[in-house]
Parts: structure tokens; sequence; C-alpha cells
């Protein structure tokens, strides 16, 4: 598996958004820029909270936006923003939220090793590193980083 984030048009910092669901619709559209997802699946990440609730917000201050492995998604990838602003998703254990990772995978093995690789990301103390980083290319070499580690290691 590549890394996690493919390259800085996938990444952006200090992104303004004043909702959670704006921030999902423009992490998002990073990867739809890209031609990694259609509108469509956008729509989908956004309609999973609305649904099933703020369970997405993962770590605090980190929300991973997906929907299903496959429906709408072209390649397997995932987008990083950072928010100029913190918004609130509804989660009391996690709120305000400061990181918007969007996550699409062609299947569902890809979308538990990204997973894997997020989780094991953030519990080694990402969310420090990514909110301190002044440029794109550092967030994409911390994530190469984790996700060489992940492919290292047996599952």
């Amino acid at each position: 598996m590549t890394g996690l984030l493919t390259n800085e048009k996938v990444v952006r910092l200090n992104v303004k958004a004043e909702t959670w669901e704006e921030s999902i619709r423009e992490a998002g559209a990073l990867l739809e820029n890209e031609k990694f997802i259609s509108k469509e699946y956008i729509d989908k990440m956004v309609n999973i909270v609305k649904e099933y609730g703020p369970y997405i917000v993962v770590f605090e201050n980190v929300a991973l936006a997906h929907a299903q492995a496959g429906t709408g998604v072209f390649q397997t990838g995932a987008s990083l923003i950072t928010l100029h602003n913190p918004v609130v998703f509804g989660n009391p254990d996690n709120d305000p939220v400061s990181i918007v990772i969007a996550l699409a995978s062609v299947n569902h093995s890809n979308h538990l090793q990204f997973l894997r690789t997020i989780m094991d990301a953030f519990s080694k103390g990402a969310k420090e590193e990514i909110l301190e980083a002044s440029s794109e290319e550092k967030i994409i070499e911390l994530f190469n980083q984790y996700s060489e580690e992940n492919e290292d290691e047996e599952i």
C-alpha cells in the first residue's frame, strides 16, 4: 500500500469552516478535485454523521470522515485539513475538532489498513505534530512514516 496522503493537493492547513458539515465537505473536495471520489461520496460522508451521530470524532480534536468502501470511490486515498477555528460535531468527549481526515477506499481491506495507520499515528502523538506543522509536505512525510511502520508489522 502506498502512503496515506499521496500529495500536497490532498492536504490543506488553516481551512476556514463554520460547521462540522462544511469541514467534511472541505476535506472531501480535496479528494474529489484529485479524482479519488465522486461528489456523491462527500454527501454520503455527511449523511453518515447526520444518521449515526458524531462517532467519527475518533480522538480529541480529530474527525475521520468516511463512507462505505467502494461506493463512489475511484481510487483509495485520504485528505487532511486543519481548521482555522475548531468546529463542534456534537461529541462531548472529543469536541471541538481541529483536524478532519477524509478517507476513501476502493475495498474493505484498504479501508481497514488506512484506519489502522490513522489510529496508530494518533495514538503515538500525530495530533500535536500535525497541529504544529508549518507545511503540507511535513504532514505527508509524517503519515508516510506511519504507513511504512504499519506495512512492516504483521496484521
